[in-house]
């Protein structure tokens, strides 16, 4: 799910320490189902097409691409690794670990110089792409492969909306495209700007900043959501809701919620999960084992027996409660979502819960 799963950004400062997982595959896969579609049914797994082209393999440990007419353009076992294609790019790792750039016909158009990092994506946005030195260090390369901000970054993110989140002597700051430091590199802890602020963590306590680095919310809560609609959870004893000058609007009582999405937050009391509206009125019971956002209209929910379905905006039903995990519409793309059977079997299924792929 975007930003798959979230009740926060997973902290990236607990990402760039992760060890390494070693040199095997590290692309989760399951087998995919045998359909009449003979392009599919021949690949262990297909994943989903990014720029006319998806990744496929005929096992688990390998990967190769081929194009939307089902045509192998890269035959699997040809590179050790690859990732998705993003802006006609894709990242290639060879058999000695050095990570480069192909286009969609397959051709090698950035060597493999640069070295893999297990937990990190290198894939090309907005023009740059982060990429790893083989002293462990991070700058920016173009799509030509000429490196534009030189290594210097314990951790370098994307770029959006002209900025990207970096890390350099164990602080944190943003940077602009042409390297310069938009937002101090001063910070114990960041995230990336939603709803024109950034969460930002000094002396253990989070607050946030807009994109010149200047403190609008100062730091006051030990947990701390991003914006969303506004609105920003946060947690004192219990979680709350503050607006964009600081101020409570939503009560500090439940035990755990989510962010808002489409006007609700699903929200937790007594164990169990409901949603509430802006004004924080519980709009649908607390109920559920679980719940995500709203994405399309639907909202995912899972009964006692763990499985999980979607309700819609007057808390009605609409799909019972049988997949493994959480469901949401609008991926891969809109009115269709990726839903597991609990034998770990993937389909796309439509609103009606019909399964079309």
């Amino acid at each position: 799910m975007k930003q798959r799963i979230l009740t926060s950004i997973i902290a990236l400062s607990l990402l760039a320490a992760m060890p390494a997982w070693g040199q095997t595959q590290v692309i989760k896969r399951v087998a995919t189902q045998k359909t009449k579609n003979t392009n599919q049914s021949k690949w262990f797994y297909q994943d989903e097409f990014h720029d006319g082209m998806a990744r496929v393999g005929k096992t688990n440990m390998e990967v190769g691409f081929i194009d939307s007419s089902g045509k192998v353009v890269v035959p699997p076992g040809k590179w050790k690794n690859a990732g998705d294609f993003s802006e006609g790019l894709a990242w290639v790792v060879n058999d000695s670990d050095k990570l480069g750039y192909i286009d969609t016909t397959g051709s090698l158009v950035i060597p493999c110089q640069w070295k893999r990092h297990w937990h990190f994506s290198e894939s090309f946005c907005n023009g740059l792409a982060a990429v790893m030195d083989f002293n462990d260090k991070f700058g920016y390369i173009d799509r030509s492969g000429t490196v534009v901000i030189p290594t210097q970054f314990q951790y370098a993110g994307k770029f959006e909306n002209g900025l990207s989140l970096v890390r350099k002597n164990y602080r944190w700051g943003m940077i602009d495209k042409t390297g310069n430091i938009a937002v101090p590199i001063e910070w114990d802890e960041l995230e990336g700007l939603s709803c024109g602020l950034a969460k930002a963590k000094k002396s253990k306590l989070w607050g946030y900043i807009d994109k010149t680095g200047a403190q609008i919310i100062h730091g006051q809560w030990k947990y701390a959501e991003s914006f969303s609609e506004e609105l920003a959870a946060v947690h004192n004893e219990k979680w709350g809701f503050i607006d964009k000058a600081g101020k409570v609007v939503i009560p500090y009582k439940w035990q755990e919620v989510k962010s808002f999405h489409e006007g609700f937050a699903a929200v937790k009391e007594n164990g169990k999960w409901g949603f509430i509206d802006k004004t924080g009125a519980v709009v649908f019971p607390c109920k559920w084992k679980g719940a995500y956002w709203f994405s399309e209209g639907l909202a995912a929910v899972q009964d006692n027996n763990e499985r999980w379905g979607c309700i819609d905006k007057k808390g009605n039903l609409v799909l019972p409660c049988k997949w493994r995990d959480g469901v949401e519409f609008g991926y891969p793309k809109k009115g269709l979502a990726i839903v597991y059977e609990f034998n770990g079997r993937k389909h796309i299924i439509n609103k009606k819960g019909q399964i079309v792929k």
